[in-house]
């Protein structure tokens, strides 16, 4: 069997310090870094559902706002809100926004606090997770929950 010289233990040697350091290079995780898709609190991630909503506001057409602002003075006028919400909600799915359609659906249990109402706007914020934005999907979800919640509160039986 050959000896092994000094040279061929050298580059072991040193092949074995580089992999032990590669190994342990690098490992700990900044305390300010955030962890992508680990928001923490939708107020971190996203701001809050306002800006959410002014932010698709703000996004669309000059044709489409003046829809929006059409619907928003039948909703402020009209003596039937359910059927006011109810346009206003659809015209925001229909503009691809379900956000904000579930963003006014809240309202819409705010203004009528039932049991249906809020499970309605849980369920449209939920539905809504879908098409978020990565920033978004913290608040959105939050706001599901809160809207659960209510329903919940509400009727402690509906599990």
């Amino acid at each position: 069997m050959k000896s092994v010289n000094k040279t061929q233990i050298a580059v072991l040697a040193g092949a074995v310090v580089l992999f032990v350091l590669l190994l342990f290079a690098n490992t700990t995780i900044p305390k300010n870094a955030d962890t992508p898709g680990m928001s923490g609190h939708a107020g971190k991630a996203g701001g809050n559902i306002a800006t959410v909503v002014e932010s698709a506001k703000s996004a669309l057409k000059i044709d489409q706002k003046a829809k929006i602002k059409k619907l928003e003075e039948a909703l402020k006028t009209s003596t039937d809100k359910k059927l006011a919400f109810e346009n206003f909600i659809k015209q925001w799915d229909t503009l691809q926004q379900p956000i904000v359609g579930a963003y006014y659906l809240e309202q819409a249990a705010i203004a009528s606090p039932t049991e249906a109402n809020w499970n309605d706007a849980a369920n449209h914020y939920f539905k809504a997770t879908r098409f978020a934005k990565e920033t978004e999907k913290a608040v959105v979800y939050e706001k599901a929950i809160e809207c659960f919640q209510k329903t919940l509160d509400l009727n402690p039986k509906n599990v």
